[in-house]
């Protein structure tokens, strides 16, 4: 009698990967049987692609060596990326355009960024694909028209003069009327303070030097620094989108900026109105 052979666990797990590792091969190879080929960077391992390249640069930003492969190769070209696949990438406006305009009719985001974009703030417009986006955004076109927008220029006015004097400020102080000035922070406060003031009617006060809890959030996210473990899961999670949710320092300070924000909302609606959009005369400010 020939021998039974039991099938265990292990069996089962080797299988389901092999069939599913071949399920990704035969996909990939369609794809780009399919495609139009396109030019692009070499790859430096199949593994991570050029990702932990990019991220380990040190004499160039990333943004900068994507502009000189699209002088090399064009507008529209293909990035490798982990695991052997390629991403397309665009630097041509009106293909954007259209890309942005038509994303209810097939362009979606990779599912890695939808899975970290719940985890953080929840399902909603930045999450949504398809009909449900367009339902969400025809929902909240009427805050973002024209005319709504034109309500809010003096807000925007009111942090342009704040920069203006601070600056101001900075260049007189100085000796030779020289001064370094770090544009990239304050363009922060000016966006922290003018979402405080147009979303909650109350003025952060990051402008004017005053402590903010959220201002405090966001820049440890700048302090942080990641191991070669937090890099290499970030970069394969474009490949197995479960791995952003693997825990890690920035999953937790994402998190607590959310809860930040959430406390700064419960304390505007529980606070009487006493500033009007534009004015400069509220001097209460929140945490």
């Amino acid at each position: 009698m020939a021998p039974i052979h039991q099938v265990t666990s292990l069996d089962v797990v080797l299988l389901l990967s092999g069939l599913w590792l071949l399920s990704k091969c035969l996909r990939l190879l369609r794809r780009r049987a399919k495609s139009t080929y396109l030019k692009g960077p070499a790859s430096k391992s199949f593994v991570f692609g050029v990702s932990r390249w990019l991220s380990e640069r040190k004499d160039a930003d990333a943004s900068l060596v994507l502009e000189e492969w699209a002088e090399q190769y064009g507008a529209v070209f293909r990035m490798p990326i982990p695991m052997g696949r390629t991403q397309v990438v665009l630097f041509d406006p009106k293909a954007i355009q259209h890309v942005y305009s038509k994303r209810e009719a097939g362009y979606i985001q990779p599912p890695a960024t939808t899975i970290f974009i719940a985890d953080m703030i929840g399902n909603g417009i930045l999450c949504a694909e398809g009909e449900s986006h367009k339902r969400q955004r025809k929902a909240l076109t009427p805050a973002f028209s024209n005319a709504a927008i034109r309500k809010l220029a003096p807000v925007f006015l009111d942090s342009a003069y704040k920069v203006k004097a601070a600056w101001d400020v900075l260049l007189e102080s100085s000796i030779d009327g020289d001064a370094i000035i770090d544009v990239q922070g304050w363009m922060n406060h000016v966006s922290l303070d003018t979402v405080g003031i147009a979303g909650f009617s109350r003025d952060f006060g990051t402008l004017q030097g005053n402590h903010s809890a959220i201002a405090e959030v966001f820049e440890s996210f700048v302090m942080l620094k990641q191991t070669f473990f937090q890099i290499a899961v970030f970069i394969l999670s474009t490949a197995f989108p479960i791995l952003i949710l693997t825990p890690n320092p920035g999953g937790t300070l994402y998190r607590n900026s959310v809860r930040t924000q959430r406390k700064s909302q419960g304390s505007c609606s529980r606070q009487p109105e006493r500033r009007r959009m534009g004015l400069v005369k509220a001097r209460e400010t929140i945490p």
